[in-house]
């Protein structure tokens, strides 16, 4: 059976996994719930939906909350969209990040919830991933590498229109990540 039978449904299969090492799962960094971490060892680090939703390694995140002040201290990122918003696992709650609106949004009681229903949900899917977006961005600049989303230009604090799919660019997240939380202090 599978675990993870809604977001597979929904999104399809884990693309581009990458196994997370043993040693990931014995250190102190692999603080999830039971769920998500049946979730990497069984799909790894992956894409779905051919990048509209990617699951992460937590330790390329840490130290988002001394960018981000309404992110919860020591958050365990778990998730992010194609558009660089970011999914936060924050003591037993599933959490949002907007990273263009600097807002956090309140999923869920749980990962597993998330996974397997909310994030199956078409309004979910349209609105909150912003799937038809998403695939007229993707149409025109492809597909993202694991270190890439998809940037609006300029931002939107900075007066960017993040409904014309001509205002977006492929950009090392990370970075992008850090120029917006700039623009948001």
């Amino acid at each position: 059976m599978d675990l993870f039978e809604g977001l597979h449904k929904a999104l399809g299969k884990p693309e581009m996994p990458v196994v997370p090492p043993a040693s990931f799962f014995a250190s102190s960094e692999a603080v999830a719930d039971e769920d998500l971490l049946a979730l990497w060892r069984q799909d790894g680090w992956a894409r779905y939906g051919h990048g509209l939703f990617w699951t992460v390694d937590p330790r390329a995140f840490s130290g988002l909350s001394e960018d981000w002040p309404i992110v919860p201290h020591e958050p365990l990122v778990f998730g992010r969209s194609a558009f660089g918003n970011l999914y936060l696992l924050c003591k037993d709650e599933v959490l949002r990040l907007d990273v263009q609106w600097n807002r956090l949004a309140e999923l869920g009681p749980s990962t597993y919830v998330f996974l397997n229903s909310t994030i199956k949900q078409p309004r979910f899917q349209k609105v909150t991933l912003q799937g038809e977006l998403f695939e007229l961005v993707r149409e025109r600049l492809g597909d993202l590498a694991v270190d890439e989303c998809y940037g609006l230009f300029p931002a939107l604090p900075l007066g960017g229109n993040d409904e014309d799919p001509t205002s977006y660019r492929r950009v090392r997240m990370l970075e992008y990540l850090a120029l917006l939380a700039q623009a948001h202090a």
